[in-house]
């Protein structure tokens, strides 16, 4: 259970008052997508599912992408997603990733 919501424009917002000493708990998926659209590589009004997703380091190398990628799933089929990650669509097979809707 998460403690704060991410908005449109990547700010996290927290829902509850946070005194000098606490902390809150914050979806790593929510701060890894917040931080791609502050950086202006994701756009969240496009069209699309937004996930962050774990590659392994020879598909990686492959694809010219780091081994955790943000982007929106725009197509999907039995074996395989097509990805926006910034300004390219990339091909990624299910079965050698893992990805976080």
């Amino acid at each position: 259970m998460s403690d704060a919501f991410l908005k449109k424009d990547g700010t996290i917002v927290a829902l509850k008052d946070i005194k000098k000493g606490e902390t809150i708990k914050i979806d790593l998926k929510e701060l890894c997508i917040a931080r791609e659209i502050q950086s202006g590589q994701l756009k969240p009004d496009e069209e699309g599912e937004t996930a962050v997703v774990k590659l392994p380091e020879w598909l990686a190398t492959n694809k010219g992408l780091s081994s955790e990628v943000v982007g929106i799933i725009k197509k999907e089929t039995k074996k395989a997603i097509l990805m926006k990650v910034g300004n390219e669509e990339v091909w990624l097979p299910k079965s050698a990733i893992d990805i976080e809707i």
